[in-house]
């Protein structure tokens, strides 16, 4: 299968650049969010089981809420999965500014666990819009760049969220989370997605969902 340049892709998908640019404003947020959340626990706890507690909030409710999560998207419309989603994270994130001391760590951890849980919904529908935006030459392209933009995000986005906790301070760091949110949201509303294609109703949903375990179940190389 062929497949087309980065800048090529770029220039010629409109969606595709739609769809982009919410993956980064979103992926860019979270970091200026949680390299505060973190420096902010330790600073008030002084106890390492603090950042543990946080890392519990942010990956816990995707691992319980990830299967289900992708049969909920599945049933939905995605773009409007993903617009809700991004306007929920972005109410969620400015619940951050009310972390303003040790009396208050609750407040991270609820609001870290809220994000994390809309984005297990967020990330599938996301994922599964790519293939219904770009052609079969740009799909390989699309999903490095994709990939690429994650890694980037993973390094600028600590050292970039690291800088305006320090010297904007935390309130900044909450707010432009938030309003990364929002600008993603923005962005997505643009977006043209053709319909998705259902099979018939019993074969879609939770009965697909228990057919999978029970298939991982009976090849024990997968489990």
């Amino acid at each position: 299968m062929s497949s087309i340049s980065y800048g090529e892709l770029i220039r010629g998908n409109r969606n595709f650049r739609l769809w982009w640019g919410g993956q980064i404003v979103s992926q860019l947020g979270d970091w200026f969010s949680a390299i505060t959340i973190q420096a902010l626990l330790y600073s008030y706890t002084q106890s390492a089981t603090a950042l543990l507690w946080f890392m519990v909030a942010t990956m816990l409710p995707n691992f319980l809420l990830g299967p289900v999560a992708g049969v909920i998207v599945d049933r939905l419309p995605r773009k409007a999965v993903m617009i809700g989603a991004d306007l929920l994270r972005a109410g969620v994130a400015f619940g951050l500014l009310a972390f303003r001391g040790p009396e208050t760590t609750w407040v991270a951890y609820a609001c870290v666990a809220g994000i994390s849980s809309l984005t297990a919904f967020f990330e599938p529908a996301r994922i599964s819009t790519l293939p219904k935006i770009t052609s079969d030459e740009e799909l390989v392209t699309a999903n490095a760049l994709s990939s690429v933009t994650w890694s980037i995000l993973l390094t600028s986005g600590a050292v970039l969220g690291g800088l305006v906790g320090r010297y904007l301070g935390p309130a900044a760091a909450f707010a432009l989370n938030g309003v990364s949110f929002l600008a993603s949201a923005w962005l997505l509303r643009g977006l043209q997605v053709p319909p998705t294609e259902r099979g018939p109703e019993k074969d879609r949903g939770f009965g697909e969902l228990l057919a999978g375990y029970r298939y991982v179940g009976q090849h024990p190389e997968i489990l």
